[in-house]
């Protein structure tokens, strides 16, 4: 199943420190619409993250890639509350 492949991609992420917890939707209008959002603590920890598993999360953006029709980054956000 497809969707388990991007939740078992995104899992191998749950246990770096400082990554609160990546998370997959699904859209309930639009059948096929899925968004992933990787919650992290601060910016700071994302940027490192970035820097230490650059080759890890490519290798698994790769993997995932023929389940996908588009990607796109919406933005880099920062939890108010």
């Amino acid at each position: 199943m497809p969707i388990a492949a991007m939740a078992s991609g995104l899992a191998s992420f749950a246990g770096i420190p400082r990554i609160a917890k990546p998370v997959l939707i699904k859209d309930n209008v639009q059948s096929g619409r899925y968004v992933t959002i990787d919650v992290w603590e601060d910016k700071d920890s994302y940027l490192r993250f970035k820097d230490r598993f650059a080759d890890d999360y490519q290798t698994i953006d790769k993997e995932c890639e023929k389940l996908t029709s588009a990607e796109r980054q919406i933005g880099v956000f920062e939890r108010l509350a």
